[in-house]
């Protein structure tokens, strides 16, 4: 077992943007802190592909295995990893690229957090899972289908994932959190990105002229104090402009 550890979080996505700023937060607010990207680049960093969701899974039982979870206190998941890409009409798209694209954004998302519920099914801890979503859960914009459906997905599957968790013994509070429109490298690769790929591209290039795309880290620290907050209602969605 490793030393002991009152407050463990996990982030997927970490290497920069938004997952970035979220392990600055809980490493602020005295988390122990696993960060899963496609490079460990960080002390704690653990290198995930989730273009393959079942080794994805494995990595992150290893990495949990260590731990006595049944010490914790508190859990932190958010899941915020993502890809925009492929961008432009599924059909001139390559089938290996719609694959990984869903892999990513969905399959692997849903297998880390089962494997999570599995491995802290019998820790008494505060335990929250926090869906990074988007906007595009809701709306349809011409060249962004895949990424939308996935996030739609997420939205679902979190909205299951609570009425499931209601039923057990030591349940997760679970909920979608959605960021916003922030600066980040996903915004500027929609801003970039050829007319006929993503129709919308004009619009969000004028939206980061006008200066209208939030700060990551303040939007990390929101986040975090929605996972925080002991008003919050598993399943429901929350927009990080939403009051506590």
């Amino acid at each position: 077992m490793t030393a002991a550890v009152r407050q463990l979080a996990l982030v997927t996505g970490s290497a920069g943007g938004l997952g970035r700023a979220l392990c600055d937060e809980l490493c602020d607010g005295g988390f122990t802190v696993l960060r899963l990207a496609r490079r460990a680049d960080h002390a704690q960093g653990v290198a995930i592909d989730l273009c393959d969701p079942v080794a994805s899974a494995a990595t992150l039982a290893r990495c949990l295995a260590p731990f006595d979870l049944a010490a914790l206190e508190q859990f932190v998941f958010v899941s915020n990893a993502a890809t925009i890409e492929p961008l432009g009409p599924i059909e001139q798209s390559r089938v290996d690229a719609l694959a990984r694209s869903l892999h990513v954004n969905l399959v692997s998302p849903v297998a880390l957090i089962a494997t999570a519920l599995q491995m802290l099914a019998s820790s008494p801890a505060r335990k929250v899972l926090v869906n990074v979503t988007s906007g595009s859960a809701l709306s349809a914009r011409a060249g962004v289908a895949l990424y939308s459906a996935a996030k739609a997905g997420m939205e679902h599957f979190v909205r299951c994932l609570a009425a499931d968790q209601a039923h057990a013994v030591w349940p997760f509070v679970v909920v979608n959190a959605d960021p916003g429109a922030m600066d980040t490298a996903m915004q500027a690769t929609l801003r970039g990105a050829e007319p006929h790929a993503f129709p919308d591209a004009a619009h969000f290039a004028a939206r980061h002229a006008r200066g209208e795309l939030a700060d990551p880290q303040a939007v990390a620290a929101a986040i975090v104090r929605l996972a925080l907050s002991d008003t919050l209602i598993s399943g429901t969605r929350r927009h990080v402009r939403d009051p506590l």
